[in-house]
């Protein structure tokens, strides 16, 4: 898989640190056994049911506990069957991260091929593009790595098996091996933040940039007006704070697209949104699943939204030209005047004249035609006709023109939108297969029928009233016209792209708060997902007219209300089934 965007330190050695305590209920605990669901990825599951999974991929290196189990590979490599040979049984005795650095130790007791007992250790390396899980015997010596790194790559640190493990070593120093004098006396003479932030980050091991950044903010290091003395008690604290570190939380910020940037244990201030989660476990593991899902969908739907975006700035540049054509045509009505005009002064009229000069009997004032002084008088005024007529007839078939246009602007921004809220895999096939049958993406198998209807968001509101989401325009349609009765209430953003939602009653009465949130989830799939007081059109499903011919998703509805709603998906996803 290519990743598009590195994740910048979030798993620093703070995380690590508060991460391995929770790895306690793992110590004294016997191996059951162990997958590889990808290339970069070990899962270790123990006989207290507790799984272990670790990532060295470069973008997003991690260790979390987790709850999903992912199908292993069908070929196992030479690494899996090492450890497999050596860690299945084998009992779990300590977990040891090396200072605050992003290193950690994991040491088993596990027997050999005699069946003495002899001391293993996992040594997992969370180092970006240098991340790797090496396996070695007690005498430290390399059984195998994950990652095999040969003398060409790194004359000064090769991993192969049976050469000697060298740690990885940095001229940065762990906050517990620094004492409070030394910590304030390395950092006093730094006055500006941005410095300070990078010095924290530079000189000591485990703090990534965002927690510099917080840790000098939160102790009021960036305030330009700070005193020498309340300087020097700001730098004590803020040691003594990073030495007895404790979690305030633990968060994952998003962008305004509600995309994951990072997450921490405490709350960073660079980013607009945030989520809040129970443990550390639930924080990294959502994260790292969510943003791999993220990227997957941005690689997976990248030329499908090349096609698209293409497409939609052709035919907005189609619009303008169109429109263009219409004002030109709209003369034609010109045209007639003067063919009438003409033919009521018939008598003024010679082969040879080059203007006349008439009442126009609609203004009362005069006016001058211009005449071909090769014609004759019907010939000049057949010619007027003739120019009316076409105009006439262009602006019909550029008004038919220019509505389907901007029936496909519709309907590609309406597909971008479906793109961008897309949940996976899945999705994006059903996506692709209806712009294959649309004839904007090339047969691929994509157009052969699906045996499997469109799917659906599904939410619940707290009053129990089921509101379905469509996933594409097939979906919309699907939902729309063979899902919903006819006494359904339906909604739509008015006058922007997105998706048919439908709050189903069931012959009941909805209440105001299923109304809203019906509403608000038709906001959060539309264009308009990131606006505030966005219009959310609203009626009976019996009131949605599909015109004949039209693109999947295309309707017309009438009798409709309208609410005004923000949406706000952290605010939505409680009600998410």
């Amino acid at each position: 898989m290519i990743y598009t965007e590195v994740i910048a330190m979030a798993y620093d050695g703070f995380v690590l640190k508060y991460a391995i305590k929770g790895l306690a209920p793992l110590l004294q605990n016997r191996v059951d056994k162990i997958d590889q669901p990808e290339k970069d990825q070990i899962l270790i599951s123990f006989r207290n049911k507790k799984r272990l999974k670790i990532s060295i991929n470069p973008s997003m290196p991690y260790m979390t506990l987790t709850d999903t189990k992912k199908p292993n590979s069908p070929t196992p490599s030479l690494f899996l069957i090492m450890l497999r040979k050596h860690l299945r049984g084998a009992l779990l005795q300590e977990v040891v991260q090396l200072g605050d650095d992003r290193q950690v130790h994991f040491e088993f007791l596990s027997r050999n091929e005699l069946g003495d007992e002899s001391k293993v250790v996992l040594v997992l390396e969370l180092m970006g593009k240098h991340s790797n899980l090496i396996f070695m015997d007690e005498t430290h010596h390399i059984i195998d790595a994950l990652k095999r790194v040969p003398p060409y790559m790194s004359p000064s640190r090769p991993i192969l098996p049976t050469l000697k493990y060298q740690p990885m070593t940095s001229d940065q120093q762990a906050i517990l091996g620094t004492s409070e004098a030394e910590f304030t006396a390395l950092l006093k003479d730094l006055q500006d933040p941005k410095s300070l932030a990078k010095a924290l980050f530079k000189r000591f091991q485990g703090i990534s940039p965002a927690l510099a950044g917080f840790m000098v903010q939160k102790h009021h290091l960036d305030s330009e007006d700070l005193p020498a003395s309340a300087r020097d008690t700001a730098l004590r604290a803020l040691y003594r704070d990073l030495r007895d570190f404790e979690p305030e939380g633990f968060y994952i910020f998003t962008d305004d697209h509600h995309h994951f940037k990072d997450f921490h244990m405490v709350p960073l201030k660079e980013y607009p949104l945030r989520r809040e989660y129970g443990d550390i476990f639930e924080m990294i593991e959502t994260f790292y699943t969510t943003k791999d899902q993220q990227v997957h969908i941005l690689q997976r739907s990248k030329s499908m939204r090349r096609t698209l975006e293409g497409r939609l700035k052709r035919t907005q540049s189609k619009i303008q030209h169109l429109r263009e054509e219409l004002r030109n045509a709209e003369g034609a009505e010109a045209f007639k005047i003067k063919a009438e005009l003409l033919l009521a002064n018939i008598y003024q009229l010679e082969k040879g004249l080059e203007s006349v000069k008439v009442t126009n009997y609609y203004t009362g004032e005069p006016l001058v035609i211009d005449l071909d002084p090769r014609l004759g008088p019907k010939e000049n005024i057949s010619a007027y006709y003739k120019k009316y007529h076409k105009l006439k007839d262009s602006k019909s078939h550029l008004l038919h023109q220019l509505n389907q246009a901007e029936a496909e602007i519709e309907y590609l921004e309406t597909t971008l939108v479906s793109i961008e809220t897309a949940g996976g895999e899945e999705d994006l096939t059903a996506i692709a297969e209806e712009l294959s049958l649309e004839g904007y993406l090339k047969k691929r198998g994509y157009a052969k029928a699906r045996k499997k209807p469109p799917g659906f968001h599904r939410f619940v509101s707290p009053a129990g009233f089921e509101i379905l989401v469509g996933k594409n325009n097939r979906a919309n349609d699907e939902l729309t016209f063979k899902v919903a009765s006819k006494q359904d209430l339906w909604f739509h953003t008015r006058n922007i792209p997105g998706s048919h939602v439908v709050l189903r009653l069931k012959g009941r009465l909805p209440d105001e708060q299923s109304l809203l949130l019906a509403a608000s989830v038709a906001a959060f799939y539309s264009k308009a997902n990131l606006s505030s007081n966005v219009p959310v059109d609203y009626t009976e499903v019996r009131q949605v007219k599909k015109p004949s011919g039209s693109k999947p998703g295309f309707v017309n509805y009438f009798e409709q209300k309208t609410l005004y709603v923000t949406p706000r998906e952290e605010l939505l996803m409680p009600y998410k089934g």
